[in-house]
C-alpha cells in the first residue's frame, strides 16, 4: 500500500521539525565543547601552569638549600640556622601547595622523594642545631646530598611531564575549536533550505565565536598574553572569551612575576616597576617615588661576607614591606631595582610617613 501524500501544512511542520531537531543537535554539540573547553582553560591556568611554576620554586629552593647547608657546614656559623629554617619553611609551604593541586602525574613518586629529604634535613638541621659539625657533615653526606639528588631528579622529570601536559593541551585547544566549528557549521548548513535567515543568525553567530577563540587559543599558545576577544553577551561564548581573557592575564603576570621578581627579596624588579610607572603617569595619578638605599652596604658586605650581605638585603626587604602595609596604601608598589637600591609607589600624602 502507498502511504498517503503529506500536506503543505505537514510538510511544513515536518521542515520546521527537522529544522529544530538540527539546531537543537548543533547548539548542544557546540555548547557542550564550549562547556568542555572552559573546564580545560580553567585547568590549564589553575592547575597546570600553578603546579609547574610551584615545582620550579620548590627546585631552587632545593638547590638554595643546597648552597646554605655547604655554607654553614663550611663556616660553623650559627647565625645562619635561622635563614635554613625559613629556607626549609618555605620548602614546606610550597610542597604543601603542590600537593593541594590535582594534577595529571602521579603525585605518589615524588611524595617517595619528598619525605626522605625533608627527614634528611630535619635529623641533620638538629646536629647543625646542637653544633655537632663533624655528625652533622657526616648525616649531609650520608643522607641529605642523596636525598636532594633523588629529588632534584625527581623535580626535573616532572616539571618536563607538566611542560608536556601544558604544551599538549594548548596545541589540542585550537584542533577542538575547529572540529567544534566544522561539526556545528555542517549540522546547521542542513536546516538552512527550510529557513534560511534562523539559520544564517545561528552560523554567524557561532562562526564569529568560534574563529575568535580559535584565533584567541592561538595566540595565547604562541606567548601573546595581551590578545583581547571581543565578544558581546553574556552566554557562554562570552563566558568562555572572558576566561580566555583572564586566562591570558593570569599567564601574564606570573611570567612577568617569575622573570622579573628579585630572587632574594622576591619584590618586583624594574619591569614591574617601569610598568606601575607608566600606568600612573598614563591615569594622570599624583604619586610619590621614594627610593631607598642603603649606606655603606659594600664595606658591610666585603667585610661579613656574601651571605651576610644577602640576609641584610632580605630583612630590608621585610622592613620596607611591614612599613608600607603600616603606613601605606594597599595598592603601594614596593619594588627591587637591584643590590641595596628600593623603590616605593605610594601616595604623596603617604610619602612622608
Amino acid at each position: 500500500m502507498r502511504r498517503p501524500a503529506l500536506t503543505v501544512a505537514q510538510k511544513i511542520a515536518a521542515g520546521y521539525l527537522i529544522i529544530a531537531l538540527f539546531s537543537i543537535v548543533a547548539l548542544g554539540y557546540a555548547l557542550h565543547s564550549l562547556q568542555r573547553q572552559t573546564i580545560r582553560s580553567r585547568q590549564l591556568v589553575e592547575v597546570d601552569f600553578r603546579a609547574f611554576n610551584l615545582l620550579r620554586e620548590l627546585r631552587q629552593t632545593t638547590l638554595a638549600q643546597d648552597g646554605l647547608e655547604k655554607q654553614l657546614l663550611v663556616l660553623r656559623d650559627p647565625t645562619l640556622l635561622d635563614l635554613a629554617d625559613r629556607r626549609q619553611a618555605e620548602f614546606a609551604a610550597t610542597w604543601k601547595a603542590i600537593e593541594g593541586l590535582q594534577l595529571r602525574v602521579a603525585d605518589r613518586d615524588l611524595a617517595g622523594l619528598i619525605k626522605p629529604y625533608l627527614a634528611a634535613q630535619n635529623r641533620c638541621a638538629g646536629l647543625q642545631k646542637e653544633e655537632a659539625w663533624q655528625r652533622a657533615a657526616a648525616c649531609t653526606e650520608e643522607l641529605t646530598i642523596p636525598a636532594r639528588k633523588a629529588l632534584l631528579k625527581g623535580l626535573e622529570e616532572w616539571s618536563r611531564q607538566q611542560q608536556s601536559n601544558i604544551d599538549q593541551t594548548l596545541q589540542s585547544l585550537p584542533e577542538e575549536s575547529r572540529k567544534a566549528y566544522q561539526v556545528t557549521l555542517l549540522l546547521i548548513l542542513a536546516g538552512l533550505a527550510c529557513s534560511a535567515p534562523v539559520a544564517w543568525r545561528v552560523i554567524f553567530s557561532i562562526h564569529r565565536s568560534v574563529r575568535s577563540l580559535v584565533h584567541a587559543t592561538q595566540r595565547i599558545a604562541s606567548g601573546s598574553f595581551d590578545h583581547q576577544i571581543v565578544l558581546k553577551g553574556r552566554d557562554e561564548f562570552g563566558k568562555l572569551a572572558r576566561e580566555f581573557t583572564d586566562m591570558g592575564r593570569k599567564l601574564k603576570e606570573l611570567e612577568a612575576r617569575s622573570l622579573d621578581a628579585n630572587p632574594l627579596t622576591r619584590l618586583p624588579g624594574n619591569l614591574a616597576i617601569e610598568r606601575e610607572l607608566k600606568v600612573l603617569i598614563a591615569a594622570d595619578c599624583p604619586f610619590a617615588h621614594l627610593y631607598i638605599d642603603l649606606d655603606n652596604f659594600k664595606a658591610y658586605a666585603d667585610r661579613y661576607g656574601y651571605r651576610a650581605g644577602s640576609e641584610v638585603i632580605a630583612q630590608v626587604g621585610d622592613l620596607i614591606r611591614k612599613a608600607v602595609r603600616d603606613c601605606g596604601r594597599e595598592t603601594d608598589l614596593v619594588g627591587h631595582i637591584g643590590g641595596d637600591d628600593y623603590v616605593i609607589l605610594t601616595g604623596p600624602d603617604h610619602a612622608e610617613a
